[in-house]
């Protein structure tokens, strides 16, 4: 745009239009304007946020994941192990020698550290129920014995008393114990 009427001002006029013309050129060239910034800000904001998100949910569901697949896996181990002695009501599960080794809270009922995580184990035998007959069967002389076993295991992956809203893995077999 000229402001002035060319020859009439001569080499100055033409020196003032071309300062303004620059100057009106460049004004868009010499950076963002806050409304810009805060935008690009609160973009990189919410892509990292739901990045951070996305990453602590993975990171959970794998703890998760991987302590039900050790509690499987002991459960699994107990049983075949404790059923491998007979269903014997003194069934220590020390006798695997598994390092750390089980710590015997009460009667019956031992806690296990694994992979940073404590797992409560609940030993449990009666005698199977039967639907017709009796257990034990005095003519055959057999008695059948349900053994159990429940682990549980914090959710939120602490020490401490596990509740009624904590995951429980139960592992039921029976024994054939003959008189």
């Amino acid at each position: 745009m000229q402001l002035y009427k060319p020859g009439t001002a001569g080499f100055l006029g033409r020196l003032m239009n071309a300062m303004i013309n620059n100057s009106r050129k460049n004004s868009r060239l010499h950076g963002f304007t806050i409304v810009e910034v805060m935008a690009a800000m609160a973009v990189v904001i919410i892509v990292a946020l739901g990045t951070l998100s996305f990453q602590y949910n993975n990171v959970r569901q794998s703890r998760t994941s991987e302590a039900q697949i050790t509690a499987a896996r002991l459960g699994q181990l107990l049983l075949e192990d404790w059923k491998s002695t007979g269903g014997d009501s003194d069934y220590d599960p020390n006798d695997l020698m598994l390092d750390p080794g089980f710590v015997l809270v009460t009667t019956g009922n031992y806690k296990i550290t694994l992979d940073y995580q404590t797992f409560y184990i609940q030993l449990a035998q009666q005698l199977a129920p039967v639907t017709s007959g009796s257990n034990p069967d005095p003519v055959a002389g057999v008695t059948l014995q349900q053994l159990s076993i429940t682990v549980s295991w914090r959710k939120d992956f602490g020490n401490g008393t596990v509740s009624g809203s904590d995951p429980t893995l139960t592992f039921t077999t029976f024994v054939r114990r003959d008189s």
